[in-house]
């Protein structure tokens, strides 16, 4: 099993190098392992004390050529995670931890389902009194719009603290549940 100094130790670009994400030797088993994969490292975090978040962030892109692009995951990134950790203290920025999915809805648009770990500290300046902070709610709609940088807006989001009866395990499964989703493991 891989220990929790592996996973922080380990990435695969010089931006994902601020976080944790996806390790680049979990990259080698593809999407199969991608579920299995998260559900132990997650409820590792979780069982050590760290807030979970599930997020999903919803777009009108059709586009699979797009989706399937390096487009996607620099939205991640650059904008969605950049945005998240500029309302945390300095020292807390490079405490986050993250695995996502990007699935295609009924509808045929692609959208982001995803898992954010961060210790307690951190989660407060992300959500407090039943809510995301204000600052950040605020920020995130300014994904409303598309950007020179990037074809497709997030039309709307929601994160949030792992319901109350779910666990780490059931938001993955939810994650995870069709097989046509692109992993951040797949980068």
């Amino acid at each position: 099993m891989y220990s929790t100094n592996q996973v922080q130790d380990t990435t695969n670009s010089s931006f994902r190098n601020r976080f944790h994400g996806t390790p680049s030797y979990w990259q080698s088993s593809g999407s199969r392992r991608f579920a299995a994969d998260t559900k132990l490292k997650f409820n590792s975090y979780e069982q050590h004390g760290k807030a979970i978040f599930a997020v999903t962030l919803s777009t009108y892109l059709s586009s699979e050529k797009i989706a399937r692009s390096d487009w996607m995951r620099k939205f991640w990134e650059r904008d969605f995670l950049y945005r998240m950790t500029e309302h945390l203290p300095y020292a807390l920025k490079n405490k986050l931890d993250y695995d996502y999915v990007i699935e295609r809805s009924d509808e045929g648009h692609w959208h982001y389902h995803g898992v954010l770990a961060m210790p307690k500290d951190a989660a407060d300046r992300i959500w407090k009194d039943g809510a995301l902070k204000p600052q950040l709610d605020r920020d995130l709609r300014g994904l409303r719009q598309k950007g020179d940088h990037r074809k497709f807006a997030v039309n709307s989001f929601v994160i949030e603290p792992i319901r109350e009866g779910l666990t780490v395990e059931d938001w993955i499964s939810y994650m995870t549940k069709t097989r046509d989703f692109i992993s951040s493991a797949e980068w």
